[in-house]
């Protein structure tokens, strides 16, 4: 189509049918594609600025009073239904080109804000601490990524993506809901502090809640599950089901303090974490009993070393080529000089 002809009031009927027959047989995309390469080919009004439009806009309007002041002098000599064909005429080539303007500029901007997501992340043994718009206070752990959509956050709600550990410190506002969204997980809260750990490599998500009150929700199972202050959540990815128990504040560490807290968990889970934390590769022997044990208590998140006497010592094992990035763990029996 020559836009053009459009801008200056040359396209015949059948022009105008055509162009008609075409845009409805088109699906989105080809539509948004069509719109974009006429509005390039628009040359006439090439608009780069708010200020540019208005103008655009406001001449278009001029120009559309001036048709319908022509028209009403001919409604003297003509008939009103004339008058109200033409006019429609006029505005058709008028509103047309300002059409195209205004879609194309939806689809573009829509474009950027559907991509234009703000995400935070951290390698192996890296820390990191954000505030988001709201105020509400992130301290991520190793390995972990944040992500939100700035033009949408704090609007109805708080809503964010999330993959990791982190502790949470949310800013209270009853009127919008903080909202966590994990593979297998929802997290909705109004205002409180706890420590949320979903880990992609983790049988189990786990949620301890240190102040205040939130809703954990099994996205597989699709059941609300209540928390209150000092109670701990870990909920089976494979079942969907979820536990809650009471904790001992006092003995309850985060990683945030630089300790890394477990109750009854497996060898395997203890491995993967340390490894994320520390950023190694650890191997070790799968035959060995005592790695059958699951494990309670509380590791540093600061001294590999000591993390590594630690294991040693709970389950008899012994650590090999602990420099390089690499730890292997073998019976402490086979390790004798």
């Amino acid at each position: 189509m020559n836009t053009k002809r459009v801008t200056h009031n040359r396209m015949q009927r059948d022009e105008c049918e055509n162009l008609r027959d075409s845009i409805n047989s088109k699906d989105d995309a080809a539509l948004s594609s069509y719109i974009k390469c006429e509005w390039e080919r628009f040359d006439d009004t090439k608009i780069k600025s708010d200020k540019e439009s208005t103008i655009v806009l406001s001449l278009i309007k001029s120009r559309i009073n001036k048709f319908i002041n022509r028209e009403k002098m001919a409604a003297k000599r003509s008939h009103n239904l004339n008058i109200y064909r033409k006019i429609g005429n006029i505005a058709a080539v008028f509103i047309l080109p300002a059409l195209l303007f205004s879609t194309y500029y939806f689809y573009t901007e829509t474009q950027v804000l559907e991509t234009n997501n703000m995400i935070v992340s951290t390698g192996r043994g890296e820390f990191a601490n954000i505030t988001l718009p709201d105020g509400t206070k992130v301290a991520l752990s190793s390995r972990s990524e944040l992500s939100y959509a700035p033009h949408l956050y704090n609007k109805k709600d708080r809503f964010i993506n999330f993959e990791g550990e982190a502790f949470f410190d949310v800013q209270k506002d009853s009127e919008r809901k903080f909202i966590i969204e994990t593979e297998d997980s929802h997290v909705i809260v109004l205002g409180t502090k706890f420590n949320f750990r979903a880990r992609s490599s983790h049988r189990a998500i786990s949620l301890f809640l240190k102040e205040g009150k939130v809703d954990f929700i099994s996205r597989l199972t699709g059941k609300s599950n209540i928390l209150t202050t000092n109670h701990k959540a870990e909920l089976l990815k494979h079942t969907g089901e979820v536990t809650i128990t009471e904790l001992n504040v006092c003995k309850s560490v985060s990683w945030e303090k630089r300790e890394m807290s477990f109750a009854n968990a497996p060898f395997s889970e203890v491995i993967n974490t340390i490894s994320e934390l520390y950023d190694v590769d650890i191997s070790y022997d799968t035959n060995i009993k005592t790695l059958s044990d699951s494990f309670t208590g509380t590791l540093p998140s600061n001294d590999i070393l000591e993390t590594i006497e630690i294991l040693e010592h709970s389950y008899k094992i012994k650590a090999l080529n602990t420099r390089g990035g690499e730890i292997q763990f073998k019976k402490a029996s086979d390790n004798k000089q």
